[in-house]
Parts: structure tokens; sequence; C-alpha cells
């Protein structure tokens, strides 16, 4: 009886200090969208703070909500909150977040390097710097491209902006890079055909009109080719090529076992060269996180939405246990979910013996967490310790 009331004194105390709030205090609102230059994202890239003077405002837009910033990341709006009650505990009982739930926060200022392409004549080309244009035709709705080659004489050329017109190989590629709508460095494209007229540069006043002979462009693709000069047709030929697709998938790092719920690390995301649309896997480790596996899967396996289904960590009315943890300070007590909720969802709970309810984070099965966010191994630590 003792320890019970001592935990209600303190979540009276530390608990309300963390999520009470006043009409009158600073307002921070929350964006749902921004792009950051640099390591660290700051409260100031994300969000706005309202009813502060112009010294608080500017030094609660320096606080570091991201220490480092890697990729994307998604900011809760209690991750801004736990970070700044952190540094400012003295702002606690007058600060609110507003606005969106979560802002997705972006590296700005990377450059992706420019990739090559190996055609079949093991020649390797730019296909960032690739020039085409679309021709419709009447029999068939495609796209195919056209390039013509400048008039001796310094006439002119369909591509103005290019100095050389591109080759077939080079045209061929950058038409798949459009219809599969990703970068160069997504596509690996490799000419089944070998013929010379590949990466052969034009003559004058010649041009290459091609069309698909398939509706994918994945996988094994085909081509039919012509090498116009006027009206003359020059040549023909029949292109084949093996396109791959860069997607980003999701592996297991370890054995799951019928029933597991999916952690942080149990999955990570992995890049995979595909030759054909693969919907059902997942694409981010955060989708698959808190899902429950319906069948056991081995290490190192792509992780597939069919294998699996969401599942309810806490339910409403369930007694949890709950952690409140700040510094070496870690308190434990029980209390009673009012909502339900999965994997990393926020949920309220209901202290029974003081009556208090407090906003907490799914980390477990009946395990909530409130306070300040803590990584991944204490999260594993506290699912161990339950």
């Amino acid at each position: 009886m003792k320890r019970t009331l001592c935990i209600a004194t303190f979540s009276c105390v530390a608990f309300s200090a963390v999520w009470c709030s006043t009409a009158l205090g600073q307002t921070v609102r929350l964006q749902d969208k921004a792009v950051v230059n640099g390591g660290s994202v700051k409260l100031g890239d994300i969000a706005t703070v309202q009813n502060a003077d112009a010294v608080l405002a500017e030094a609660l837009a320096q606080t570091v909500i991201v220490a480092k910033l890697q990729g994307e990341t998604r900011v809760q709006a209690n991750d801004v909150l736990f970070a700044i009650v952190a540094q400012r505990p003295e702002l606690a009982a007058r600060l609110q977040v507003q606005g969106a739930a979560q802002c997705v926060v972006t590296a700005g200022g990377v450059e992706e390097p420019k990739a090559a392409i190996a055609t079949g004549t093991k020649t390797a080309v730019n296909a960032a710097a690739q020039a085409n244009q679309p021709l419709r035709t009447d029999s068939q709705v495609v796209t195919a491209a056209v390039v013509t080659a400048p008039v001796a004489g310094g006439g002119g050329a369909v591509a103005a902006e290019t100095k050389e017109p591109g080759t077939l190989a080079q045209l061929l590629t950058a038409q798949a890079i459009e219809e599969l709508q990703v970068g160069p460095n997504d596509v690996r494209l490799t000419f089944d055909t070998v013929n010379p007229l590949l990466d052969q540069p034009i003559g004058p006043n010649q041009k290459w009109v091609f069309r698909p002979l398939g509706r994918t462009f994945l996988g094994t693709v085909q081509w039919e080719a012509q090498l116009q000069q006027g009206r003359q047709t020059l040549q023909k030929l029949t292109v084949q090529a093996s396109v791959l697709k860069r997607v980003q998938g999701v592996v297991s790092t370890a054995v799951v076992k019928k029933g597991d719920v999916i952690t942080a690390e149990m999955v990570k995301p992995e890049d995979r060269w595909v030759d054909r649309n693969v919907p059902a896997q997942f694409t981010s480790a955060s989708d698959v996180i808190g899902q429950e596996a319906q069948r056991a899967i081995a290490a190192g396996s792509v992780m597939d939405q069919r294998d699996f289904k969401p599942t309810e960590l806490v339910g409403r009315d369930d007694v949890v246990e709950v952690f409140f943890m700040s510094g070496g300070l870690k308190v434990k007590m029980q209390a009673r979910a009012i909502s339900g909720g999965k994997l990393h969802d926020h949920v309220t709970v209901r202290n029974e013996t003081s009556g208090e309810r407090y906003d907490g984070l799914v980390i477990g099965k009946r395990l909530v967490l409130v306070g300040p966010a803590v990584d991944a191994k204490t999260e594993q630590k506290l699912r161990e310790e339950k």
C-alpha cells in the first residue's frame, strides 16, 4: 500500500508537469512536412512558435528535436513536446503542441551520383543525359522517341538542347526510365540484342523511330526500331533488353515464429532489384512493425504483407504495465487502458489509485510508456523486463 501511494504521488507531480498545459502558454504549431539541410533537426525547421516573446521564440527555434537526421524521419508531436520539456523544463506546465500529428522530415541538399547503364556491346552510357520526344501514332497508343541529327552546314535538330544526338541504346534506356517513373539510378537495363546499331551515332538528317512490342517495361522488353532518313527507312531491327527496377524491401534479421509481433530489431530495409512489380511486399520497415506473423519466417526473408496481420497489443479496459523514464529515474506502475492500440499507437491510461489520466505509447503486449521517448534498445529491455 505504501508503494502504491508513493507512485501515485510521483505521478501526480511528474506526469502532470509533462502533460498539462494552459491556453495562456506558448504554442508550437507542427508542420506536416519539412526539408532540412544539415545533420540535426531543430524546432524552427519543422514548426512555428506562438504566444512567446522574441527572445524565447528564438531560443525555442534552436531547440534540437532530432540530433542526427538520416534519410526520411517522422517526428511525432509527442517527440517535439518531450524534447522541449527535457531541455526547457520550466515550460512544461504552459506548453502546447498543435498542428500536424507528425512531421515527415527529409534530408535536403544531397545530389545523387549519375548512373551508367550497360548495353549489349558492353558500352556504358549515362542515362541521365538522354533526350527524347514523344510521338503518338494513329495505329497504337504508344510513346516513341525520336532524335534527328543536325543537318550538315548548321541546320536545326529536333532535340535542339542537345549538341549530339542520342544513340538507340540511350533512347531506349531513357524511355524505360520515363515509363517506370523512377530515377536513372533506379533502373538497370542490359541489352540482350547485340547489334552495332545500338551504339552507333546517326548521320546527318537521320532519326530513330521505335515502339515497344509489349505493355510492360520490366523484365524482358522488346522494341521495334527503324532508322529513317527523310521518308526512306535505312535500317529495321528488333531490340530485346532485360530491365530491372530498384525497390526498397524489408527483410527479417532473425527467425520469426508464428504469432510473433514484429519490432524494430527484427527487420531492416534492403534495396532489391526486381523484374516485376511486387505490390504485396512491404516497402518500409515502419509498415511491418507491430504486425503479427501468420507463419514462421526464416532470417533474411523478404517480408510479405500476406504473411502478417495487424494486432492490438493494448485493449480497451485492459490492466497494463506503465513505465515512466527520465534520465536515471524509472517508475513502474499499473493502470487501466481507456483506449486500445497497436504497437507505437498512442493510448490513454488511468491510474486507478489517483484517478489521473496519462497519454502513453504502446511498446509491447499490455505495456505502455509515459513520458520522454526512448530508443529501440531501451524499448526492447522494457519488453523483456515485463
